[in-house]
């Protein structure tokens, strides 16, 4: 009977320091995510990148310009840059996760016309 009442009066005491910890559980505090980190293209006419930005997913789509072979270009790219795309490419892009430097350097590709956070498909993307 002892060892459950000194097991009890155990948990309360770990219940009250968890909750103090946590501000008394008045409130739920998720911790934020990390900023997406951008590096400046070297270019002077870099491809716009749209959408919303979520630090968490590292995917971005990738929509050629009219007239470029998107399945032939996107292997190009993949070599060149050392990443690989999801799904395979489309006749007019594709999506893969990419780091900072490949992004920025990609913007500077002239077959690349836009690129979006997390995106949609290529065939989704607006040509603005």
């Amino acid at each position: 009977m002892r060892l459950l009442h000194f097991v009890s009066a155990e948990l309360s005491l770990t219940s009250l320091i968890l909750l103090a910890g946590c501000g008394g559980g008045s409130s739920t505090s998720l911790t934020p995510a990390p900023p997406r980190i951008e590096l400046i293209p070297a270019c002077a006419n870099p491809a716009p990148i749209v959408g919303v930005t979520d630090p968490r997913v590292r995917n971005y789509t990738i929509l050629f310009r009219p007239l470029i072979s998107g399945q032939a270009q996107a292997r190009v790219l993949a070599t060149k840059y050392s990443f690989r795309t999801i799904g395979g490419a489309s006749s007019n892009g594709f999506t893969a996760e990419l780091d900072p430097a490949q992004v920025a350097a990609l913007r500077c590709e002239p077959s690349i016309d836009q690129m979006a956070y997390g995106g949609p498909l290529p065939g989704q993307l607006n040509r603005n």
